[in-house]
């Protein structure tokens, strides 16, 4: 069910659903595949609740929804483009991972207090340990992309000990900027074949289809996509054929997913909803 956030009656409709209700908010939403993920979830570990997808097309009904937080209406929701930034900036209370990142993608009341929380590096890191559970270091670490999901990438890398990390943009002002808030070292697009030079870890935060040079990184590196439509970029299937490990965004989308649902429902995420997303995808057009 796909609802707005601009729709009079959305308290009415929300009022009809029993139990536990949160949501994706974003726009579009339409595309979203956590409400399949999440409802894998309810039904598994028997919840009379629900979670849907609801767009949000601005600053009014980004504050329509917290206030449907506040009222208890909704227990929290998980926050997609392009309200990261204005959710955390919204926030009463801030994670230390929403802080580095300067987004949120989890918002939910505490006693009255909207609070928010970035699990995009956790998300991260968990689909690394499903596609790549044999990989050692991650440093070096090369990221391609210097927005809002870069820089949840850099925040998460860092809070692991990861020490060399380079930044690389289409913009090496941005590149500059985003490796000065954490301490990495800032390349331009047309330096790729000296940004990759031995990395164990690539991650690309583009949101765009890329073809970085993977010959110089080091043996077995991981190369992850963060995009997850298509499943196997070009990216991943050039790493593929070179023997590397790719890892795509779908996986990093659950990984970030397990810790949502157990922070808004309270239970364990029970079984592997990738099947289930994966089918979802074959849905959508």
């Amino acid at each position: 069910m796909i609802l707005s956030a601009s729709d009079g009656a959305l308290e009415e409709k929300l009022a009809r659903v029993t139990g536990p209700l949160a949501a994706v908010i974003g726009c579009p939403i339409a595309h979203s595949l956590s409400p399949a993920i999440h409802g894998y979830w309810l039904k598994n570990a028997g919840i009379d609740g629900a979670y849907l997808a609801i767009e949000v097309e601005d600053e009014a009904g980004l504050e329509r929804i917290m206030d449907l937080i506040r009222a208890g209406i909704l227990i929290g929701v998980n926050v997609t483009a392009p309200l990261k930034e204005q959710a955390f900036a919204r926030a009463d209370a801030v994670s230390d991972s929403a802080r580095a990142a300067g987004a949120a993608n989890l918002l939910l009341a505490r006693q009255g207090r909207l609070e928010v929380d970035c699990l995009d590096g956790e998300g991260i890191m968990a689909a690394i340990a499903q596609q790549a559970p044999d990989q050692g270091a991650l440093d070096p670490c090369l990221i391609l992309g210097a927005g809002g999901a870069a820089r949840a990438a850099a925040a998460a890398l860092v809070e692991r000990g990861v020490a060399d990390i380079r930044i690389a943009s289409r913009t090496l002002e941005r590149s500059r900027t985003l490796a000065a808030a954490f301490g990495a070292q800032a390349y331009g697009w047309d330096e790729l074949e000296r940004a990759t030079c031995g990395v164990r870890l690539l991650i690309d935060a583009t949101g765009a289809e890329t073809r970085p040079p993977l010959e110089s990184l080091a043996k077995g590196a991981v190369v992850l996509d963060m995009r997850y439509r298509p499943l196997q970029t070009a990216l991943l299937a050039h790493a593929k054929a070179m023997g590397l490990r790719p890892v795509d965004g779908l996986a990093m989308l659950i990984g970030q997913a397990r810790p949502s649902f157990c922070r808004l429902f309270g239970r364990e995420p029970l079984g592997d909803p990738r099947p289930v997303a994966l089918a979802a995808m074959e849905r959508q057009p």
